[in-house]
């Protein structure tokens, strides 16, 4: 037997055989030619065996035997071989071609290359796991004993227990069997003897799972063809290489730890050193066994008419049914079962078959064949565990010895080494497979991320630290633009730069893929510029919602494919491929949304760490789950309850769906608002360092904190909390729900509808300027950039130029200041409403408004609106603050006070729309008709405050205080820097000269009086007074025997003026006399008086004009000494002019003015 086990060892080095001489064996090659001598044996190698009918068959390939002994043509080998059998002068069965074998009389074989020959040979019988071969009239020489039996399985139990007995003999004639021993044959009329053989090995058949497939294990059998020369000193080297490599079908175990991958993939018998793994189908475990799946294959067979509709419940009904070997899903993706042998294997397009194989759990990462009756023969450590799981756990700490686990007793199970089987009835062995390979994808934070184990990411970490939470890790990595992926080993949470995966025991890796759309209950991995192959079917939708919709609704469609404009294709193909005018959505794992959460469902796998508390129903887990998300890692159902988890490993096991936790449903919300600081809003983020020593419940409340605050960045709104903290960076990550994160900016301008964010000094925006055109001032450059597209900004490059840019950052530019533009805003009721395109406020009320200015109103009257809501062009107010995306339509946010103002006429107004002011100023031109008149003559007015707009005229106010008028307008004074020496005011039909800050020093009695005009008119009553001052502090008015203004702080002078200064005098040039009253007065009477000496040349017309306009003509005769005119138009002007046809000698020495103030010049 020793010799024989040699041989088979060495046969690949040419060994044919051995002989005997009585001493020793001797193993023979290259040669099967046999010598006769005495006193030897020899045993010659034939090649390959089967055992049929009673009888050894030698398989002799590429050779037929001659001679047939009967005209029967068979099917079959079997029905070929009972034939011969039962024929005592066949001597062989020779193939001939399909289905074709023919009996023979003959055993000599001769080549035929397309044939196979089957030579039958000895008798043979099995004994008590012995092989024993019938040599008829023959005997061996050697009695073992003189012992005899009635039976040959006596006989034969009595010689396995002699390690030199080689059979045992049987006389016919006594009906007796003898044991014999040694190995010479003599002839013997009326015996036979039975020749013992070798053991029958134990033959272990099982599938396990490994590196993602399939394999069917087979002890003690080989397979041939060699892939490379390497040797694999671990089967789990040996099955991870043969798993990557596409020209391997399996691997052999050929003793001393050499593992050799085989091209072949039929399995040989071999020595009982021997081990192989024959390569199978992708592996998918459920309902408690591994399956190997064959895209493109089918099996006959079918059991039964029923189609199943799912891939789980015909996986389900071929577990339950003994006699299932498989499920195969047709084209029309139905699914049935079937009882066939590998060997009705068949290849059909569009078909797919899932084998049934063994029994299969999975425990810590790792999948186990259950093997029962038997059990592995050595023991890793005598340590006892109540569960195989808590034997997995403690088998996954020692990947690298521990082998399998045995179930050695009740509640008790024990970690293995070595893979030698031994049967043990009652018990069973947990074979350890391959790594347990899960997968699902998530939605986080509006992009697609698909989670594995156990892979780690590979490569440069994208940042040092380590995190202790999935979600912190995520939003980390969200923010991080060179980060692809992370992966959890040890309770620790990684980032790296790259998403590429690489095997390692109990890591989980979550690798990020980009965008997402999250409908129809899956997720879509969605890549610009990419396609997908093979169309589901002809049709083309319109929309990329018809066409996702169709494609969730069939089971072999794999995505959706944008072709061109309002043209989408389904598709069956499941990787992209590069097509930069496509755009392409791979579908992805199913979803439930509960409660704006998404839960990837993944039937067949558990979470770790599952809880004890149960929930009837997926709604009220979920309830649950969000409740507590700072650890609950999603639920579980099984046996229709639901419990809670913490651990985010899935493992497989049929009884259980999981629920895995995603994150929330996320809107995307940006904008600008401003205070005095331009302040950046996003949504839904937080800062990654805010305090929450200090709370604040408005917003306002934290940002004007934070803007006299230097180390405050911004302010975070924590939705969880309905409360504001200030930040200390300006660094922001994703949050949950309605959380955003405000940051502040540099001081905030609005201009042309827009708000713009003032950058700090010496920097200008990154890269060329957006066009070629150089702006005289800031306000020219933000209208253009605020027409252009593409703008982002400007920057002011030098004193009274400015420069439009097209990036959104800045670089260092000495001499340089930037500004970027915000949103877009209007500023109305005295507040900023940012407008935020393509997003409506939550909370919308019924009632319409036609204009968002009538919105804006019943907004402000609303105690809880947030906002205007513009939808179908319609205005709504709105009272939530949450945004969702609605396409088409947009809102007006709600901000913060702020009054647009602006400079004209050396003053700054403040624009009050849709308000009016009141107090009327009680003297002088009070309304004009146009603005800028307005405007002029308020800011030359101490007594006026305000311009307000109403009926079509500008109206002079006193007032300051605004009051709702909707079609109106008011504009507030602001600061000024008129000068005040060249004004003055019409009062009480006198001129007055207004002198903010300066007095009048001497004060005439104790009278004061609460108006001006009331003052002024005192004034002009009494002849020492020459004007009236203000003071401030006690807001009243005093009368003055002075006109020369001192200055002094509170107060305000109005000294009087008189036409000439009090003295007038004329002067002649040419035919024209003019008179200068130096400023501008009504006139109503002339009155001038000659020296007496003059005039008498005198003759003809005299045109009076005061200013432009006349106001008498008179006519003249002779010498006048006097002449006194009535201006009854009431002329207004600076100068008298009279000009005569002859003006002969006049010399006007008097004159004598009725007037009053006036600002009509």
């Amino acid at each position: 037997e020793l010799a024989m086990a040699g041989c088979l060892a060495k046969l690949k080095d040419g060994c044919n055989g051995f002989t005997y001489d009585g001493t020793q064996f001797t193993l023979y090659k290259s040669t099967k030619a046999v010598t006769p001598t005495v006193d030897t044996v020899a045993w010659k190698h034939m090649g390959k065996a089967l055992k049929s009918n009673g009888y050894i068959w030698m398989m002799v390939l590429k050779y037929r035997l001659v001679g047939y002994d009967s005209t029967t043509t068979y099917t079959t080998l079997t029905l070929a071989t009972t034939a011969c059998a039962a024929s005592s002068t066949c001597l062989g069965v020779t193939y001939e071609g399909s289905k074709k074998y023919r009996t023979n009389n003959a055993n000599t074989p001769t080549s035929a290359s397309t044939m196979t020959a089957y030579i039958k040979g000895n008798k043979w019988a099995l004994h008590d796991s012995i092989y024993y071969t019938w040599v008829d009239g023959h005997t061996i020489d050697g009695d073992y004993s003189t012992t005899t039996y009635t039976t040959a399985a006596k006989a034969a139990a009595v010689c396995k227990t002699k390690s030199d007995c080689t059979g045992f003999s049987y006389d016919s004639s006594t009906k007796k069997y003898t044991n014999k021993k040694g190995y010479y044959f003599e002839p013997s009329e009326g015996t036979g003897v039975w020749v013992r053989g070798g053991v029958k090995p134990t033959v272990y058949t099982m599938s396990i799972s490994y590196g993602g497939y399939t394999w069917a294990y087979k002890e003690p059998y080989k397979l041939s063809g060699y892939v490379s020369s390497t040797k694999y000193t671990t089967q789990a080297k040996a099955l991870t290489a043969c798993a990557a490599n596409s020209k391997c079908n399996g691997v052999t175990y050929e003793g001393a730890e050499n593992y050799r991958l085989n091209t072949g993939s039929t399995a040989m018998p071999g020595t009982k050193t021997h081990k192989c793994w024959v390569k199978g189908g992708s592996s998918v475990t459920s309902q408690g066994y591994s399956w190997g799946s064959y895209s493109g294959y089918s099996l006959g067979g079918m059991i039964g008419t029923t189609y199943y509709t799912t891939r789980a419940k015909a996986l389900a009904a071929c577990t339950s049914n003994s006699k299932c070997t498989g499920v195969v899903r047709n084209s029309s993706n139905k699914y049935f079962i079937s009882s066939a042998s590998s060997s009705g294997k068949v290849k059909k397009t569009n078909y797919v078959l899932y084998k049934k194989g063994s029994s299969a759990k999975s425990y810590s990462g790792y999948s186990y064949t259950v093997y029962s009756g038997y059990i592995y023969s050595t023991y890793l450590a005598d340590t006892v565990y109540k569960t195989p799981a808590l034997a997995g756990a403690a088998c996954a700490t020692k990947a690298s010895t521990c082998t399998g686990i045995n179930y050695v007793a009740a509640d008790k199970y024990k970690l293995t080494k070595g893979t030698t089987l031994k049967a043990s009835t009652g018990l069973k062995v947990y074979i350890k497979g391959g790594y347990d390979y899960t997968s699902r994808d998530i939605n986080f934070g509006n992009e697609i991320w698909t989670a594995q184990s156990p892979y780690t990411c590979s490569g440069t970490k994208a940042d040092t630290k380590t995190y202790t939470a999935r979600d912190t890790a995520l939003k980390h990595c969200l923010a991080n633009s060179a980060c692809n992926g992370i992966t959890l080993t040890g309770g620790k949470y990684t980032l790296y730069k790259s998403g590429t995966l690489t095997k390692l025991s109990g890591s989980l890796s979550w690798v990020r893929s980009g965008s997402i759309l999250s409908s129809d209950n899956y997720h879509w991995d969605k890549q610009a510029g990419k396609t997908l192959t093979g169309y589901y079917d002809s049709t083309t939708y319109t929309t990329l919602a018809k066409a996702t919709a169709a494609c969730a609704a069939a089971t072999s469609c794999k995505g959706v494919t944008k072709e061109g404009t309002t043209k989408y294709r389904t598709n069956t193909g499941s990787t992209f491929s590069t097509n930069n005018a496509r755009d392409a959505w791979k579908q992805g794992d199913y979803y439930v949304l509960h409660d704006s959460y998404y839960y990837t469902k993944v039937s067949g796998v558990k979470l770790g760490s599952i809880q004890t508390k149960a929930y009837t129903t997926e709604a009220a887990a979920a309830k649950a789950c969000k409740a507590s998300k700072a650890t609950c890692t999603g639920f579980v159902l099984t046996s229709k309850k639901y419990y809670l988890a913490k651990g985010w490993m899935l493992y497989t096991d049929n009884d259980y769906t999981a629920f895995v936790r995603n994150h929330g449903k996320v809107t995307y919300t940006s904008y600008t608002t401003m205070k005095t600081y331009y302040w950046k809003v996003k949504g839904p983020y937080l800062h990654d360092e805010y305090t929450t020593k200090t709370s604040y419940d408005t917003l306002i409340k934290c940002i004007t904190a934070c803007e006299s605050a230097t180390t405050c960045k911004g302010c975070s709104y924590v939705d969880s909390k309905s409360k504001y903290y200030q930040a200390t960076t300006a660094v922001y990550y994703l949050g949950e729900g309605d959380d955003k994160a405000y940051t502040k900016g540099g001081k905030a301008v609005v201009s042309n509808s827009y708000i713009w964010n003032t950058k700090s000094a010496n920097t200008k925006i990154d890269g060329d300027y957006l066009d070629s055109t150089t702006y005289t001032t800031l306000d020219k450059a933000m209208l253009a950039c605020s027409t252009k597209t593409g703008c982002t900004g400007v920057t002011k490059t030098a004193t009274s130029k400015y420069r439009t840019g097209q990036k959104s950052t800045t670089e260092e530019k000495s001499g340089m200041q930037a500004y970027f533009k915000g949103n877009g805003v209007v500023t109305y009721k005295l507040l900023t409403w940012t407008i935020v395109s393509g997003q409506v406020l939550s909370s919308q009320q019924k009632t319409a408004y036609a204009t968002y200015k009538k919105g804006i109103i019943a907004c402000k009257k609303d105690s809880k609106c947030k906002g205007v809501n513009m939808v179908s062009s319609k205005y709504y107010v709105a009272q939530g603050a949450h945004l969702s995306d609605s396409s088409g339509n947009k809102c007006y946010i709600m901000g913060q006070a702020y009054t647009p103002y602006f400079t004209y006429d050396s003053t700054v107004w403040y624009y009050k729309e849709g308000y009016k002011t009141t107090g009327d100023i009680g003297f002088g031109t009070t309304s004009y008709t146009t603005r800028a008149k307005a405007m002029y003559w308020c800011a030359r007015n101490p007594i006026c405050n305000s311009v307000h707009y109403t009926s079509k005229k500008y109206n002079l106010r006193t007032g300051t205080t605004v009051t709702d008028e909707e079609d109106d307008n008011a504009w507030v004074y602001g600061t000024s820097t008129v000068d005040f020496t060249t004004v003055y005011l019409p009062i009480s039909t006198g001129l007055w000269n207004p002198r903010p800050g300066y007095k009048l020093k001497t004060v005439i009695g104790t009278t004061t009086y609460t108006t001006l005009p009331k003052a002024t008119a005192a004034c002009m009553l009494n002849s020492a007074c020459l004007g009236v001052h203000y003071v401030t502090k006690d807001k009243k008015y005093y009368i003055a025997s002075t006109g020369t203004p001192v200055k002094t702080t509170g107060y305000i002078a109005y000294p009087r003026k008189w036409a000439c200064d009090g003295s007038c005098t004329a002067t002649l040039k040419s035919k024209v006399v003019t008179i200068d009253m130096k400023y501008c007065f009504k006139v109503s009477t002339i009155e001038v008086s000659n020296n007496q000496a003059c005039c008498s040349k005198n003759t003809g017309k005299v045109v009076i004009k005061v200013g432009t306009k006349t106001c008498a003509t008179v006519t003249m005769h002779g010498k006048t000494s006097a002449l006194k005119v009535p201006c009854a138009s009431g002329a207004v002007g600076e100068k008298i002019t009279m000009t005569y046809a002859n003006s002969g000698d006049i010399d006007i020495d008097n004159i004598i003015l009725a007037t009053e103030g006036s600002d009509a010049c």
